[in-house]
């Protein structure tokens, strides 16, 4: 490793980690090589105090020696030269690296598993730092976001259904984790730059941070708050907003944190905003946070299935801006990974993946005959492929079929396999 300015960065470099300011630079990754001629400049121009190279994954070796202020060189103009006399002059540019490889739930699931557990004890220390008054540092929070935008690179569906699973008594902790991979899903569907991206998580990851000044029998209470409660409940936006704002941490995640309870028709707290009075960091935080809460088990009530919750949220009309639902749906599929499904063959089938392109027929494993009511040889079917002629022709509940403690069941159905799925199921 090599510690250098930024004015003695050179293409080919394996940038190792960028030192500065993380919310003011334009990289989303922290590590990457560097071959974009775009992206060398804006390392020159940018608030970094040092970058460290790692030589043994850059292109070529590091100068030794290099002037700690000098300058990079300037392009020497010449009157068009000849193709073979500019080719021989400068070579070939370093082939750019390949963007994530997109792999299986299957694949991903023991790394999201992991990832959601390291995350989720980041963000209960930094909590109870909060709850000491301490200052809450945003260098730990920057690599929990990067893990998690890493795995939902990799394969959106891990990460998200494997927070569905958790305790009741690690709520808060486990939906912040799910929050933040909802919201850098959704903002890569909508399209956001990667500055946008890692600020739309980090405002996922930080969105209920004003709950540290609840009181935890309230917010495991398992029945109905009184309008007293709730409304020591509803603080939770401005003392978040309080608790950001103080930190140095920006406007934008603030505001999600502030107004992520308002709703589109006006009803939402704690400003009763409506429609375009709210921003849009502030919409995709309501329609994430809402998700994350009705597909989890919680002390008053049990978990709603994914698909569901979706056709539930599409019932509340005025609450939710209608562009980000719909998009949202898209970054999900409409049918999310872990959901039990019934399809034209007569069968039961799992989830267990998503068609790229196709919203509306997933990759199923197929383990249950509906009319013998007995589980069968399993199988992959591939719905956006025509696999067998088969569709989806309705979502099921997992309890009207017998198949207790759902959540779990269903990722040790993905982790076993086809061949092993009916003992597993």
């Amino acid at each position: 490793m090599q510690r250098l300015t930024k004015d003695e960065i050179r293409l080919g470099m394996y940038i190792h980690r960028l030192e500065g300011p993380w919310l003011k630079h334009p990289f989303w990754r922290q590590s990457f090589l560097l071959t974009d001629p775009d992206d060398l400049e804006l390392i020159r121009n940018g608030e970094f105090t040092a970058i460290v190279i790692d030589e043994t994954k850059s292109l070529s070796p590091t100068p030794v020696g290099v002037a700690e202020s000098a300058p990079l060189p300037e392009p020497v103009e010449r009157a068009e030269p000849p193709a073979a006399a500019s080719a021989k002059a400068r070579p070939a540019p370093p082939r750019p690296p390949a963007p994530p490889r997109r792999v299986s739930t299957a694949e991903e699931i023991d790394r999201a598993e992991a990832t959601a557990e390291k995350a989720k004890r980041t963000v209960a220390q930094l909590l109870a730092q909060a709850r000491l008054g301490r200052a809450v540092d945003i260098a730990r929070v920057i690599p929990v976001v990067e893990d998690i935008a890493a795995s939902v690179d990799r394969n959106p569906s891990a990460l998200i259904s494997i927070t569905r699973m958790r305790d009741k008594d690690e709520y808060i902790y486990v939906h912040s984790v799910a929050v933040c991979a909802l919201m850098v899903n959704l903002a890569r569907q909508l399209g956001f730059a990667e500055r946008d991206v890692r600020e739309a998580g980090l405002a996922g990851l930080l969105l209920d941070f004003g709950k540290v000044v609840v009181p935890e029998m309230l917010l495991r209470k398992p029945s109905k708050l009184s309008e007293v409660e709730f409304g020591l409940v509803r603080q939770h936006v401005e003392r978040g907003y309080q608790i950001l704002k103080s930190n140095g941490y920006p406007d934008v995640i603030a505001d999600a944190a502030l107004h992520h309870h308002e709703r589109i028709d006006g009803s939402g707290y704690p400003h009763r905003l409506k429609g375009d009075e709210i921003s849009l960091i502030a919409k995709m935080a309501a329609v994430c946070d809402v998700y994350d809460a009705i597909t989890s088990r919680r002390p008053y009530r049990p978990a709603a299935a994914p698909a569901d919750s979706l056709a539930t949220m599409f019932g509340w009309a005025g609450q939710f801006d209608e562009k980000v639902l719909a998009a949202f749906v898209r970054s999900l599929g409409i049918y999310p990974v872990g959901s039990l499904v019934r399809l034209k063959s007569n069968r039961l089938a799992l989830v267990i993946d998503q068609a790229e392109n196709d919203s509306l027929r997933p990759l199923v494993r197929v383990f249950y005959c509906v009319g013998t009511r007995r589980r069968v040889p399993a199988c992959d079917l591939d719905l956006s492929a025509g696999d067998e002629g088969d569709a989806i022709v309705s979502r099921e509940d997992p309890v009207k079929w017998g198949f207790t403690n759902w959540e779990s069941q269903w990722t040790n159905v993905i982790r076993a396999g086809p061949a092993s799925t009916a003992a597993a199921a």
